[in-house]
């Protein structure tokens, strides 16, 4: 399954600005995602520049989603990044914890060792603006 994500990121960005933070920052503060279909991708750009929001980064990625019992793995190719594997708990395991071992033992068994040190807690927007800087 090829997915295409249009993801604009001056919202927060403003809101960084706002706050005075650095972006990488907005990472450690707790926020929500809502998802929605966009009917007319030009119509939203349009109310999106009336709302005087900029924009600062694109991601285009390919997404391929696979179904491994009680994990829903994402394997994802990112244009300027690379590639990611994301693994998440989707059955039915008692704790946190648990759902956890599952995944780093899931990520074990593919021989990637040490997931839980070198686990990447930055979303795509940051990794890209950070690699650009440099």
């Amino acid at each position: 399954m090829i997915k295409t994500v249009i993801f604009d990121y001056a919202g927060v960005v403003k809101k960084s600005q706002e706050l005075s933070l650095d972006i990488v920052d907005l990472y450690k503060i707790p926020i929500e995602e809502y998802e929605t279909e966009i009917s007319n991708v030009g119509e939203f750009r349009k109310i999106l520049n009336f709302l005087d929001f900029k924009k600062v980064v694109t991601i285009d990625k390919q997404r391929e989603y696979w179904d491994c019992g009680d994990l829903e793995i994402a394997l994802d190719k990112v244009e300027g990044l690379g590639s990611f594997i994301e693994v998440e708990a989707k059955g039915n395991l008692r704790s946190t914890a648990e759902a956890k071992q599952a995944c780093l033992k899931f990520l074990d068994g593919l021989g990637i060792k040490n997931a839980e040190n070198t686990q990447i807690n930055k979303g795509y927007p940051v990794l890209l603006l950070e690699k650009n800087k440099s």
